[in-house]
């Protein structure tokens, strides 16, 4: 978003009101994106994971923002942080891999087409079908701006509000 600085995925502000409603409509979401996954989730055949480098913090409001969308993966993947997005995630394909052994493909959607390709080397390179989805950025203006004057009460009432 406009005015916010490198990092700006890992500042709880940037998934909670006033920068995204407490309720989003159905147009805040990557709809062939989210089509794809009620797919996949229709599917007993298949194990539907959302995996994103967002961190472990944002795992209630992430898994409350599915729900209000009738998204409810098998599993939701967050970052426990420490390590950059694309070496996090290599690392839980690895344990994916490890835990669904009859796995015969992987469908990955991933909106840094640079990772993409990443990760299509490492599955190939561990024996696996690798089905790359390019994801393009929808992304609508956050309802509000950077801010420095928010005061620590005001963060820490907002963080409790979402996430305790």
């Amino acid at each position: 978003p406009k005015g916010w600085t490198k990092g700006w995925w890992g500042n709880t502000r940037s998934l909670t009101p006033p920068c995204v409603p407490e309720k989003v409509s159905s147009d805040w979401w990557n709809r062939p994106v989210a089509n794809e996954l009620r797919k996949s989730m229709r599917r007993p055949d298949v194990v539907t994971i959302v995996m994103t480098g967002r961190l472990e913090k944002f795992r209630k409001r992430i898994s409350k923002l599915l729900a209000s969308a009738g998204l409810t993966p098998d599993e939701l993947m967050l970052n426990p942080g420490g390590v950059g997005t694309a070496q996090y995630k290599k690392q839980h394909m690895r344990w994916l891999f490890s835990q669904y052994p009859t796995l015969r493909a992987v469908h990955f959607w991933e909106d840094r087409h640079d990772h993409l390709k990443e990760f299509e080397k490492y599955a190939l390179g561990m024996g696996y079908n690798f089905v790359p989805h390019p994801v393009r950025n929808v992304s609508n203006p956050p309802e509000c701006e950077p801010s420095l004057d928010e005061s620590m009460s005001d963060v820490v009432s907002r963080i409790e509000a979402m996430y305790g």
